[in-house]
């Protein structure tokens, strides 16, 4: 992989559009930093309502310097699925596995990046609205740039 000027937010953009694109719509998508109210989608509850929400989180160990001016960075992608309930349904299940398809396909293209293939599911239960769970996946970039 050629060392090249990734940043956090390009690496992000390409990984969220990428995501974007794949789902094609089949549901809502919440993304950080940006407003998100379920409710504004789902004025009238239904059984099948369902939402996601992404999150890019950065590995514990934050960048290692491997040599000539290069970086790695690692982290995790996630995607929590939400589906109204307080019980995975069906419609949980085939989110989830809508997911974890995108990182096996690795359909976007991350340039200087890339997403490990092994995606995972981990049911996390209801909060009296909503059921939910993560799919994650371990993610690496190459940069010349320094934290």
């Amino acid at each position: 992989m050629a060392q090249a000027d990734a940043t956090p937010i390009t690496f992000r953009d390409a990984l969220f559009l990428g995501f974007n694109t794949f789902w094609a719509a089949r549901t809502p998508i919440s993304y950080p930093n940006l407003p998100f109210d379920p409710e504004d989608f789902f004025a009238d509850p239904k059984p099948d309502d369902a939402w996601v929400a992404l999150s890019l989180l950065g590995a514990p160990e934050g960048e290692q310097h491997v040599g000539n001016a290069a970086y790695v960075r690692k982290g995790l992608f996630n995607v929590q699925i939400y589906v109204r309930g307080d019980v995975a349904t069906d419609g949980f299940y085939v989110l989830a596995d809508g997911a974890l398809e995108f990182f096996e396909l690795r359909s976007v293209d991350l340039k200087d990046g890339f997403m490990d293939q092994n995606g995972r599911l981990l049911e996390i239960g209801e909060d009296g609205v909503w059921y939910s769970g993560n799919c994650s996946v371990d993610w690496t970039y190459i940069t010349n740039r320094a934290a």
